[in-house]
C-alpha cells in the first residue's frame, strides 16, 4: 500500500506536468494581417517565422503564376494568404532551416506548396524525426525554374536526413558538417516527380538551374573534397577529388527522369577555390556558366585557370594539357575569397564539350559573377556581378584574356581592350570604370595610423566598397560594353539579373550595406540593409528605373525609434535575392525583410493613400520574413485587381470550362476545351482517347452560333449548361487502360452523371486492343454513330460495329469535338490526338453503259469503280430487269479499302426465247447496300446500265400470192387458173397473155393458136392467118415462196427508279442533367427531424435548449411552457410546475418533487445546465436565489431508495490513506486509472488549445478540430498513419479543398465511393459531401 500511496501522486504529476505542457505547446501563434489585400499591393509572404525566413529563389510562369523557393526555420507561419497554417520548429537550432516551394497564382492565391522536411518517416532506416540527425538537418533553396508544362525545379543543398511533402526521402552523404547539392523535380501538381543528389565528402552546393523545355535542364555549383559528379551510378560512383577548395561544376540532366546527360568540372588542378553562381542554356543548346575562379596553382605557370575535366591525381607537373588561360595580371588570390578573386565564363556544347572559357577582372580589385541573362533573339549575354576596390590606385581595368585553344576561334572573335597583339598591356585603351559612378575605396578612419599611405580600408574585404557591374559581351563572349552601378550604400552583397521576352529591357538586383563603424560584416545582423531592383536599357546599359527599399536608417539608438517612429526596440532591413519579369513587362523580387520596411510606391488601389507600401515582418528582432513584391512595368508596386489570366490551349481549340493555365500542352483538371471546326459534311473524326479525358460532341444550331459573335468554347458554355455542369449531347470516358467508366464513377461526384456514357443506345464498351484505335465519329445519313477501328492502318470502319446515336437535321446544326477532364482525378492529362477527315463527295463511275447482245449469245461488258477512297467495304447489288433477255456474270460487287479505285468488270449476255419478239431493252441496276457499306457511300443512289438484246426469231412467211408463178396474184386469177401459169395451154403463160386471152388458145379464132401467130399484135387479129416459123412455148414459171417476217421491237420499258435512301427519324431528347430526387426523410443534421421540417437543417439544436429539434416539441422555442427552465432540463416541457408545489420549474430546487434536489440529480432545476438563452448567467457573489436552505448552497440527501446513490469523486473518502495529504489536483489525477488520466491528459491538452484558439476567432477554433489538430489527435491515439479513407483505407491528400487518393489523385475510390477522411465526424462528414454537391 505503501509503494501504490506513493506511486498514484507520482504518475499524476507527472501527468499533469505532461498536461500543462501540452496545453502551453498548443497554444498557436497567430501571425500579424497583412496591412493591404494583394489585388491592392501585389506584396506577400511565404514564410513568417519567428527563427527566421527567406524567399532567396522565385520564378515566374507565363501566365503570371509564382513560384517560389524559401527557407525557414522556428515557430510561425508558412503560406500565402488564406492558406498560410501556424508551424513549429526546432526552437533550440532555429537557424537550420526547412525548404518550401509554394505556387502562387496571378491573383495571389496559393495553389500548392511542397516542402522538404528534416528527418525521414517512421520505419525508415534512416534517422526518424526527432532523432540528432533530423534535428540537426537543414538545408537551403538557391535557384528555381519552371518550364512551359509547369514542371518545377528546385536547386540548393541538404544536411543530413530530409522528407518531402509526398514521402520522398532523401539523405545527404557529405561528411560530419558537410551537405549535398539537391535538385527536385516538381510536378504541376505540386507532387515530387523526382530528385538527384550531388554527393561530396565534404561540401557540394547546386546554386543554379536552367531549363531548356526541350527535354534538358542544367544544373551549376561546387564541390569540395571527394565529389560523385552526379554520376548515374549514384553513391557507388567513382569520386573525383577536387583539391584544395571547392571546384566548379556544371551537369546536364534529363529533364523528365533526371538522369545525368554528362557533367564537366575544371581548376582541380588549382590550388585555390573556384565555384559557379548561375548558368543558362543558350538558343542552340549550349550551356553558358559564370562564377568567380582563384588561380594560385601548383601548375608551372601560377597563374592559370585550367579548363580540363581530370582528376586531382591526373593534374599536370610539367606541361598544362587541356585549355588553360593566364589571368592576365588580374589579382590574384585575396584574403581568402573562397569563390574566387575575379570572374569568368565557360560555354560548353550541346553535348557536354569545352568550347570556351573567358575571364574578366582586374590588376588590383576583385569582382565576382553571380547573374547571367542572356538576350531571346541573338544570345547576347549580360553578366552582373561585385566589383571591390582595395586601392586609390587608377587601375580599376577589366582585362579579359583567351583560352589557351584560341586557334580555335577565328581571329577577331573575342577582342581584349587594353592588350596588345603581342600580350603586353596597353593602359590607355583599357576599360576603365566611370568615376562618377560613385565607385571608391571604403575609407578608413581617420585615426586609423595607415590612413596616411593608404586611405583604403583593406583590413576587412568584406566591408570594401563593393558595387554592382554589369557586363555586355555576345554570343562569342566579345566584350561589347560594361557599367557599374552604387545604388545604394556603400557594400552592395550579390547582384542578379533577368531579361523580359523580347530582349528590350534588363533588371537588375542587389542588396546595400551601410559602411563602417556601424556594422562588421554582412553575414551577421546587418540592421539597414536595403534591397533595390532597377531596369535598364540593354543597348547602352543606362537606368530606365529604380526602387529602393526604405528601413530605418535614420534609426535613434537612444530612444529606440525608428525613422518611421516606430519604438520596435530595433532596426529594419531588407535583402532582394531574386529578380523575374512576369508577363507584360512586369517586375518581382523576392528575398526577405524584418523590422518595418517601405517597399515601393503604389498608383492604385487603397495602398495608394499611402506614399509607401510598408511592410511588417512577423519577428521584429533580428529574424527575417521571406518576401515577394510586384512591380509594374513602370516601377511602381502593383496594385488593382489583376488582369485576368489568358487561358494557354493549342491553336484551333477554344475554352469551353477553364481555367487552362498550365501551358499548351496539357488539360487541367475541371477543364473542357472544344476544336473550332465543326465536323465537314461527309467527314469523321479519327480520334485517339486519352485516358482520362472524355471524348465529347455538342450539336450546335447553325444559326445561333452566327449570330452571336462568340468562340464555339463561349458558345457552348452559355448554351449547353446546367449551371456549372456542361452537358454535352455525347460523352464517352475511359479511364486507366481505356476501361469504359460507363456511369461516371471515377470522376467528381457532382459531375458523375456528366461523365457517363451520354448520348449513345447501348454498345459502348473498353477499348482492349489498341490497335482499336482510332475510333470514329461520323454520320450514317443523318444518323450521329461512334465506331472503333477494325484493327487495320489506315483506319477502317465496318457497320457491323457501329453504335447509333440519334438522327439531326444538318442543314440546322453543326457538330463539335471537345475535350474535358472530368476533375475526379487531380493529375494533369495531355489533349488526346485526332483528325478531321474530310473525303470528296463519295460516288461510282460506269464506263459502257449502253450494252448491245443478241438471243445467239452475245454479250457486252461495262465497268464500276468507286469516286473516292472509303472507310470500310462497299458493296452493290447487281441486278438486271429482264433475267428472260440476259444474264450477268455477278450479282454482287464488294469494294475494299485497298481496291476502291480498282474498276471491277460486269459482262452482259443475251438469252434466246424462241420467240419471234423483236429487239428487248432491259437494264442493269446497280445499286448500293446502304446498311452494310461504308457510311461515306450510305446515300449514294443507284445507277444503271441499259442492254439492246437483239431478236433471233422470225415470224412464219405469209401465202404464196401467185401459186402458180405466172405473175398474177392468185386473188386476180380466173377460176381454175390459180395454180396454172397457162391455163389455156396454148405455150404462152397466163402472165404474158392478154387477160381476154387466158383462157382462149386461138383468142381471134382465125385458127391460129395464139403462141403460132406471127406477132402478139395477130392474137386478136383475125386477118392475120400467117403461121410463125418459129414457135416456141413459154418456159414454165418458177414459183416463189415468201421469206419469214423479221418481228417488230417493242417499246423500251421505263428505267429503273433513282432510290434515295429512307431518312430515319430518331430525334435525341434535350439533355437535361440527372435531377437526384431529395431524400424526404433525409436529415443533414442528423438530429431526428427531417431537413424539410427542419427550421435549420445544419444545427441539431436549433433553439439551444438542450434538446435535438426531433425530440423537441418546438425546435425554435427553447422555453416552451414558459416556466423559467429551458426544456432540455425540464422534467415535463407542458407543465410549467411539474410538481404542483405552486413553483414554476424554472425557481424550483426540486422540480420533479422527488425530493432530490434537481442539482444532485444531473441538472435538473435552476442549479442545473445553462441559463435560458435571454439569462445572463450568474457572476460570484452574487445571490443565486435557487431556494436552498443550506448556508453552502447544497442540499445532501439521505440515500432513502428514490434517489440515485452518489458516485464517489476523485480525492473523496474512497481511499482513507489518501486523505489529508494536500495534493490537490496531483493527488485527484494521482488516484485515476494511467489510461483514464492519459484520456484526461489529452482532454485537456484540447481544452486548453480551444480556449486559445477561442481568443483567436471561430475560423481558427474551427480549424483546429477539423483541420490539423484533430488529425494531429487521431494519430497520436491511433498511430501516425497519415489520413486515410473512411471505407477503403487509402492515404489520403489534399488538393483544391478536396480530399484524393495520395497516388492515383482520384476523389472516388472503388465501388464509387467518395473519400472521405476516416477521422470526420458524422456531421463533418455530411457537411464536407454536401459540400461536393
Amino acid at each position: 500500500m505503501t509503494t501504490e500511496r506513493f506511486v498514484k501522486p507520482f504518475i499524476g504529476a507527472i501527468l499533469a506536468t505532461v498536461t500543462l505542457a501540452l496545453t502551453v505547446g498548443f497554444v498557436p501563434f497567430t501571425a500579424p494581417a497583412a496591412a493591404f489585400e494583394y489585388e491592392d499591393v501585389a506584396i506577400f509572404s511565404p514564410a513568417r517565422t519567428l527563427r527566421g525566413s527567406a524567399t532567396p529563389a522565385m520564378a515566374v510562369g507565363a501566365d503570371g503564376s509564382v513560384y517560389t523557393g524559401t527557407n525557414w526555420a522556428g515557430t510561425g507561419h508558412i503560406g500565402v494568404g488564406a492558406a498560410s497554417t501556424p508551424v513549429t520548429g526546432y526552437p533550440e537550432r532555429g537557424q537550420l532551416s526547412a525548404w518550401v516551394v509554394h505556387k502562387v497564382s496571378p491573383a495571389g492565391e496559393q495553389e500548392w506548396a511542397w516542402e522538404l522536411h528534416r528527418g525521414q518517416p517512421k520505419g525508415s532506416n534512416w534517422p526518424a524525426e526527432g532523432t540528432k540527425n533530423s534535428k540537426d538537418a537543414f538545408g537551403w533553396i538557391t535557384d528555381i525554374q519552371v518550364d512551359d508544362s509547369g514542371t518545377v525545379y528546385v536547386v540548393g543543398y541538404w544536411h543530413k536526413a530530409g522528407t518531402t511533402t509526398d514521402g520522398k526521402t532523401f539523405w545527404a552523404s557529405g561528411g560530419r558538417n558537410g551537405s549535398d547539392g539537391v535538385i527536385f523535380a516538381i510536378n504541376p501538381d505540386g507532387t515530387t516527380k523526382w530528385f538527384r543528389g550531388f554527393h561530396a565528402t565534404r561540401h557540394a552546393y547546386l546554386h543554379a538551374v536552367d531549363v531548356d523545355n526541350n527535354g534538358s535542364v542544367v544544373v551549376a555549383g561546387k564541390w569540395n573534397a571527394w565529389g560523385k559528379m552526379m554520376d548515374n551510378a549514384g553513391k557507388s560512383a567513382p569520386a573525383v577529388n577536387s583539391g584544395p577548395g571547392a571546384k566548379p561544376f556544371v551537369a546536364k540532366l534529363n529533364a523528365e527522369t533526371g538522369k545525368t546527360e554528362w557533367s564537366y568540372w575544371w581548376n582541380v588542378c588549382v590550388d585555390d577555390s573556384s565555384m559557379l553562381e548561375d548558368v543558362t542554356f543558350l538558343s542552340d543548346g549550349s550551356v553558358v556558366a559564370i562564377g568567380g575562379y582563384n588561380d594560385r596553382g601548383d601548375t608551372p605557370n601560377a597563374n592559370t585557370v585550367v579548363y580540363d575535366s581530370r582528376e586531382r591525381t591526373d593534374c599536370p607537373t610539367s606541361v598544362i594539357r587541356g585549355a588553360a588561360a593566364s589571368s592576365g595580371e588580374q589579382q590574384d588570390w585575396i584574403f581568402g575569397k573562397g569563390g574566387g578573386a575575379r570572374s569568368n565564363m565557360v560555354k560548353l556544347s550541346a553535348g557536354g564539350d569545352f568550347l570556351w572559357g573567358r575571364e574578366f577582372g582586374s590588376v588590383s580589385q576583385t569582382n565576382y559573377a553571380t547573374g547571367l541573362a542572356v538576350n531571346p533573339t541573338n544570345d547576347d549575354m549580360f553578366i552582373v556581378g561585385s566589383w571591390s576596390k582595395y586601392t586609390e590606385a587608377d587601375d580599376h581595368h577589366y582585362a579579359p584574356t583567351i583560352p589557351s585553344n584560341k586557334a580555335s576561334f577565328p581571329a577577331g572573335t573575342f577582342t581584349r581592350p587594353g592588350w596588345n597583339p603581342d600580350g603586353t598591356v596597353d593602359w590607355s585603351k583599357h576599360i576603365t570604370m566611370d568615376p562618377a559612378l560613385h565607385e571608391g575605396c571604403l575609407v578608413r578612419p581617420v585615426s586609423d595610423p595607415a590612413v596616411i599611405n593608404n586611405p583604403c580600408d583593406t583590413t576587412n574585404y568584406q566591408d570594401t566598397n563593393q558595387d554592382t557591374y554589369l557586363l555586355h559581351v555576345d554570343k562569342h563572349g566579345n566584350y561589347k560594353n560594361v557599367t557599374s552601378f552604387d545604388v545604394h550604400n556603400s557594400m552592395e552583397r550579390r547582384a542578379d539579373i533577368d531579361i523580359n521576352s523580347d530582349g528590350s529591357e534588363l533588371v537588375i538586383s542587389n542588396t546595400g550595406f551601410y559602411p563602417y563603424p556601424d556594422h562588421v560584416k554582412p553575414s551577421g545582423v546587418r540592421h539597414g540593409v536595403a534591397g533595390w531592383v532597377r531596369t535598364i536599357n540593354p543597348a547602352d546599359l543606362t537606368e530606365k528605373w529604380t526602387v529602393i527599399h526604405d528601413v530605418d536608417g535614420g534609426y535613434d539608438r537612444n530612444n529606440n525609434i525608428d525613422k518611421f517612429g516606430n519604438n520596435q526596440g530595433t532596426k529594419s532591413a531588407t535583402w532582394v535575392e531574386d529578380v523575374r519579369y512576369g508577363p507584360d513587362d512586369t517586375v518581382y523580387s523576392s528575398g526577405r525583410a524584418y523590422g518595418q520596411v517601405k517597399l515601393g510606391e503604389t498608383v492604385s488601389g487603397p495602398g495608394s493613400t499611402f506614399p509607401w507600401a510598408k511592410y511588417t515582418s512577423l519577428s521584429i528582432k533580428d529574424k527575417s520574413d521571406g518576401l515577394v513584391v510586384k512591380y509594374d512595368a513602370a516601377g511602381n508596386i502593383a496594385g488593382g485587381t489583376p488582369p485576368a489570366i489568358p487561358d494557354e490551349v493549342p491553336d484551333g481549340y477554344s475554352v469551353v470550362k477553364g481555367p487552362f493555365h498550365l501551358g499548351d500542352t496539357v488539360i487541367d483538371y475541371g477543364g473542357e476545351v472544344v476544336w473550332d471546326t465543326p465536323l465537314c459534311k461527309g467527314g469523321r473524326w479519327e480520334v485517339y482517347p486519352q485516358p482520362g479525358i472524355a471524348v465529347r460532341h455538342y450539336m450546335v444550331n447553325k444559326a445561333d452560333f452566327a449570330s452571336s459573335s462568340m468562340t464555339p468554347g463561349e458558345f457552348i458554355r452559355s448554351n449547353h449548361n446546367a449551371g456549372d455542369l456542361m452537358l454535352p449531347n455525347y460523352n464517352i470516358l475511359w479511364q486507366d487502360g481505356y476501361q469504359l467508366d460507363a456511369t461516371g464513377f471515377s470522376t467528381d461526384p457532382t459531375a458523375a452523371n456528366q461523365f457517363k456514357v451520354v448520348g449513345w443506345d447501348d454498345g459502348v464498351d473498353d477499348i482492349d486492343n489498341v490497335e482499336h484505335q482510332p475510333v470514329g465519329f461520323y454520320f450514317r445519313n443523318n444518323m450521329f454513330t461512334y465506331n472503333p477501328n477494325d484493327m487495320r492502318i489506315p483506319p477502317r470502319y465496318m457497320p457491323a460495329t457501329e453504335i447509333d446515336g440519334h438522327t439531326w437535321d444538318l442543314d440546322e446544326v453543326d457538330v463539335y469535338l471537345s475535350f474535358a477532364h472530368p476533375s475526379g482525378s487531380t493529375n494533369t492529362h495531355p489533349y488526346p490526338e485526332f483528325e478531321m477527315v474530310c473525303p470528296d463527295p463519295a460516288g461510282f463511275t460506269v464506263v459502257n453503259d449502253s450494252l448491245i447482245t443478241d438471243e445467239d449469245g452475245a454479250s457486252q461488258s461495262f465497268t464500276v469503280v468507286l469516286n473516292t477512297e472509303p472507310t470500310g467495304p462497299v458493296r452493290f447489288r447487281v441486278s438486271n430487269t429482264d433475267d428472260t433477255e440476259v444474264t450477268v456474270d455477278t450479282t454482287t460487287m464488294t469494294f475494299y479499302t485497298y481496291n476502291w479505285d480498282v474498276p471491277q468488270t460486269v459482262t452482259v449476255t443475251g438469252m434466246g426465247d424462241g420467240i419471234p419478239d423483236g429487239d428487248i431493252t432491259s437494264y442493269v441496276n446497280l445499286d448500293i447496300t446502304w446498311n452494310n457499306s461504308s457510311y461515306e457511300y450510305a446515300s449514294v443512289v443507284n445507277q444503271f446500265v441499259t442492254v439492246v438484246n437483239e431478236n433471233v426469231d422470225l415470224l412464219p412467211p405469209p401465202p404464196n400470192p401467185d401459186l402458180d408463178g405466172d405473175g398474177i396474184l392468185n386473188i386476180d386469177e380466173l377460176d381454175g387458173c390459180v395454180e396454172d401459169a397457162d391455163c389455156d395451154d396454148d405455150g404462152i403463160n397466163d402472165g404474158n397473155e392478154i387477160f381476154a386471152c387466158i383462157l382462149v388458145a386461138d383468142c381471134d379464132g382465125d385458127g391460129v393458136p395464139d403462141n403460132s401467130e406471127t406477132s402478139p399484135a395477130c392474137i386478136q387479129d383475125p386477118s392475120c392467118t400467117g403461121i410463125s416459123d418459129n414457135v416456141e412455148a413459154d418456159p414454165e414459171p418458177e414459183v416463189v415462196d415468201p421469206e419469214p417476217v423479221e418481228p417488230e421491237n417493242p417499246p423500251a420499258p421505263d428505267p429503273p427508279e433513282v432510290i434515295e435512301p429512307e431518312v430515319e427519324n430518331n430525334p435525341q431528347p434535350e439533355p437535361q442533367p440527372d435531377v437526384v430526387e431529395p431524400d424526404p426523410n433525409e436529415d443533414f443534421d442528423n438530429d431526428g427531424l427531417p431537413d424539410a421540417d427542419d427550421p435549420n437543417p445544419e444545427i441539431p439544436d436549433t433553439d439551444g435548449d438542450g434538446l435535438l429539434d426531433g425530440e423537441d416539441p418546438d425546435p425554435e422555442n427553447p422555453d416552451v411552457d414558459g416556466d423559467g427552465l429551458v426544456d432540455g432540463f425540464d422534467p415535463d416541457t407542458s407543465n410549467p410546475d411539474t410538481d404542483g408545489d405552486g413553483i414554476p420549474d424554472g425557481q424550483d430546487d426540486d422540480a420533479d418533487g422527488n425530493g432530490t434536489p434537481d442539482v444532485d440529480e444531473g441538472g435538473l432545476g435552476s442549479a442545473g445546465g445553462p441559463p435560458p438563452p435571454d439569462q445572463p448567467e450568474n457572476t460570484s457573489g452574487e445571490d443565486t436565489g435557487d431556494g436552498n436552505d443550506s448556508e453552502d448552497g447544497n442540499s445532501e440527501s439521505d440515500n432513502d431508495g428514490e434517489g440515485a446513490e452518489p458516485s464517489p469523486t476523485p480525492g473523496s473518502k474512497a481511499d482513507e490513506g489518501d486523505l489529508g495529504d494536500g495534493n490537490g489536483l496531483i493527488g485527484a489525477i494521482g488516484d485515476l486509472p494511467p489510461a483514464a488520466i492519459a484520456a484526461a491528459a489529452l482532454v485537456a491538452a484540447v481544452a486548453a488549445a480551444a480556449a486559445a484558439a477561442s481568443l483567436a476567432g471561430p475560423g481558427l477554433l474551427s480549424w483546429l478540430f477539423r483541420g490539423a489538430i484533430g488529425i494531429w489527435f487521431f494519430g497520436l491515439l491511433f498511430g501516425r498513419r497519415g489520413v486515410r479513407c473512411d471505407v477503403c483505407d487509402l492515404l489520403l491528400v489534399k488538393r483544391d479543398g478536396v480530399w484524393v487518393d495520395k497516388d492515383t489523385h482520384w476523389q472516388v475510390g472503388i465501388n464509387e465511393h467518395t473519400h472521405v477522411p476516416a477521422d470526420f465526424s458524422d456531421k463533418d462528414r455530411a457537411r464536407y459531401l454536401n459540400s461536393l454537391k
